[in-house]
């Protein structure tokens, strides 16, 4: 959705306006530019990078058979899954 996202901005607001008190990221969506007033205060140490996989019939990405139907709205893990798994519909 071009530019800043609507929840980075509403968020910028709600701290600009003192109805927050911190904000977190996920940092793919951290601006490089901020808003006078805010800015980049720690970066915490990261747990496990990974993302989850939930099925109720198997176990892992793997043991998925070809043609099983995946899905996610992250174009990020969209790619990341048709690079891996070209036989899987997502």
């Amino acid at each position: 959705v071009g530019g800043k996202g609507l929840f980075v901005k509403e968020l910028e607001v709600a701290l600009l306006e003192n109805r927050a008190d911190i904000a977190v990221h996920s940092m793919k969506d951290v601006p490089v530019e901020f808003p006078q007033g805010l800015g980049l205060v720690t970066i915490c140490e990261r747990e496990d990078p990974r993302d989850a996989f939930v099925s109720n019939n198997y176990d892992s990405l793997d043991a998925l058979p070809a043609g099983s139907i995946v899905g996610t709205s992250s174009l990020r893990r969209q790619c990341q899954l048709a690079e891996r798994r070209p036989d899987l519909i997502i």
